[in-house]
């Protein structure tokens, strides 16, 4: 008899990220407007989102994935994945460069590193910066957590709120607190820049909300 072999993760299609949300917030008996609640989101975005109305951007995904006290990991990637060990079991994850699980939005063109490891303490990302005009990127990006930014080639801008636009070359880095609007811009228009992003969720994200409005 053929074992059984777990299904490899992969990158759930846009529309089925937001069916997905959906089922997990009906799941937790959970209306839209408790959602808008912890994720800031309006339910108008919200709804929007679920019924693939609307581009899901990462900012937007590390939200829910808070309000919904789930892994971003969950929402994005199908398929087995690892689990926490109950003890320390030297789990470990490789990634080679042609197994990054991929996504694209307006603004950048990401690669998902280390999928195969659910409810992890960081996200990280290798990701292509598309855009180098602040008018094109659109609301500054909030989510919960920190982030580590480094850059691979090329130059970028780092817009933030409470800081003036700060310039990052190949080998520079910074790490701030996501829940500071921010945008990352190419320096150079004809040049894309790419880095990588670390992001740590929210402590709290880690523990599930209680079902039901609060």
């Amino acid at each position: 008899m053929a074992k059984h072999r777990a299904a490899e993760p992969g990158v759930r299609e846009e529309e089925d990220v937001g069916q997905y949300i959906r089922q997990l917030r009906r799941r937790q008996k959970m209306n839209l407007m408790t959602l808008s609640e912890r994720t800031g989101l309006s339910i108008s975005t919200l709804s929007k989102i679920e019924n693939n109305q609307i581009e899901l951007t990462y900012a937007k995904l590390m939200l829910i994935s808070d309000g919904l006290g789930v892994n971003l990991s969950e929402l994005i990637f199908t398929g087995d994945r690892r689990p926490v060990p109950e003890r320390h079991s030297g789990r470990r994850s490789i990634t080679p460069r042609e197994g990054r699980k991929g996504a694209t939005t307006s603004n950048y063109e990401y690669g998902y590193l280390n999928t195969d490891l659910a409810k992890k303490s960081m996200v990280p990302v290798v990701a292509r910066v598309k855009q180098s005009e602040l008018s094109a990127f659109g609301p500054l990006a909030v989510h919960p957590g920190e982030e580590l930014i480094y850059v691979l080639s090329g130059a970028v801008i780092v817009h933030t709120e409470d800081y003036e636009p700060t310039v990052l070359r190949a080998g520079d880095s910074m790490y701030f607190d996501a829940s500071m609007p921010h945008a990352v811009l190419n320096q150079d228009a004809d040049e894309e820049a790419e880095i990588i992003f670390i992001n740590t969720p929210n402590i709290q994200s880690l523990a599930p909300p209680s079902s039901g409005d609060e």
